[in-house]
């Protein structure tokens, strides 16, 4: 068995427009809140279009620049959208991404939902584009470990497209639980990620929960919330985990749900995972 670490942070429209002390603030949290993981999901990445190019991260070559500085080397590993196709505020092309270490090595990126309307949007189906989750395929000790990053459909506070972004949602989840069937990966470490925006007990959630999955969020005890919702503490982020991780431990570093924080860089809190990684 090898000792495994990991966490799931969403940076809240986190790019090259992000004031410095932010930046820091974030590095600083990596470094000192979560311990330097082998791996993080980032969600809400962004960067400002230029052309019709994809859009690259600027942002990553700064953050691993600052980690550096740390005395921590990491890569950064993402799939660069095209211009406005993943939702979010205008011209900040937000995505998921992946920042990791050695001895981790990462062996294929792809993307999920490409061709599905719940996350490239559609019409007829009254969809709008979101996220893909990206899935990296990363080898630590030997063992090949799947993470699927996702940063679902965001939650409406308007009641007429509420209901709707509920919908795409839960659809957004059942394409994901399909995939990991298809391809057989909960043969393998696998791990779920991300910004779910929905309960535990929700639809969403469930349908990959149900599947074969523990959460990281359940061996905790006390202040189970990553964000405020409506200024009720409520948890939208998740680590869900297969059988091939073992003594399990979770925590939620909660810096950023607290707006007095002066290390505050984000609107969620982070959340960890350390156990062991066991083959099968």
């Amino acid at each position: 068995m090898s000792e495994f670490s990991f966490a799931s942070i969403n940076a809240a429209n986190l790019g090259e427009w992000s004031d410095e002390s932010r930046i820091d603030a974030f590095v600083t949290s990596m470094v000192t809140d979560l311990g330097a993981p082998l791996i993080i999901a980032i969600q809400e990445i962004g960067a400002a279009a230029m052309g019709d190019e994809p859009v690259k991260a600027l942002v990553a070559d700064t953050i691993i620049q600052k980690l550096a500085a740390h005395q921590w080397t990491y890569h950064y590993a993402d799939i660069a959208p095209m211009p406005e196709t993943t939702g979010g505020a205008e011209n900040m092309n937000i995505r998921c991404g992946f920042l990791y270490r050695a001895p981790v090595e990462l062996r294929s990126l792809q993307q999920i939902g490409t061709d599905s309307p719940f996350f490239i949007g559609s019409d007829e189906l009254d969809c709008v584009a979101s996220r893909l989750p990206l899935v990296g395929e990363f080898v630590y000790q030997n063992d090949v470990i799947y993470i699927i990053n996702c940063h679902l459909k965001s939650m409406s506070l308007k009641n007429q497209t509420k209901k709707q972004a509920k919908k795409q949602r839960n659809q957004q989840s059942k394409v994901v639980a399909e995939f990991i069937e298809a391809h057989d990966l909960k043969a393998h470490p696998l791990i779920i990620a991300g910004d779910m925006n929905d309960t535990f007990n929700s639809k969403t959630v469930q349908a990959i929960a149900k599947i074969g999955f523990e959460s990281v969020h359940a061996q905790l005890k006390y202040q189970i919330y990553t964000y405020k919702y409506q200024k009720k503490p409520i948890l939208l982020d998740y680590i869900l985990y297969n059988e091939h991780f073992t003594d399990v431990e979770g925590a939620i570093a909660h810096i950023n749900t607290d707006p007095m924080n002066e290390r505050r860089y984000s609107d969620h809190d982070p959340i960890l995972m350390t156990g062991q990684l066991c083959s099968k």
